[in-house]
């Protein structure tokens, strides 16, 4: 799929390895949803990963993670939409180097 050749792509340009376990875990994420509600369940899936999982980003009330912008493509070219800012009290900016340093679980693993 083209998509992910260019989210690799993305990881490669800053020296890193798109992890093989992130597609899978979107997909399962998305439990068969489209548009709007598959984009919600990953996010919501990515940021249980990055706050209590992984514990990358310290949580904090109404905090707003932004993901890379090579991710935000990708899932956007997977399940459809548009890209837009988020909004809340903090921001905190994923890097792709968070992204790939995580270890992302899917039911089959």
């Amino acid at each position: 799929m083209e998509a992910v050749r260019e989210l690799e792509a993305a990881f490669q340009k800053e020296g890193l390895n798109l992890p093989p376990s992130l597609v899978p875990f979107i997909d399962e994420a998305a439990h068969g949803m489209t548009e709007g509600k598959a984009r919600f369940a990953v996010y919501q899936a990515m940021a249980k990963q990055i706050l209590h999982v992984e514990q990358v980003i310290p949580f904090q009330p109404n905090v707003v993670l932004v993901y890379p912008i090579a991710l935000l493509e990708y899932i956007r070219k997977k399940f459809g939409g548009q890209n837009s800012g988020g909004f809340g009290k903090g921001k905190h900016l994923v890097s792709l180097r968070a992204v790939g340093s995580m270890e992302y679980r899917t039911s089959g693993h």
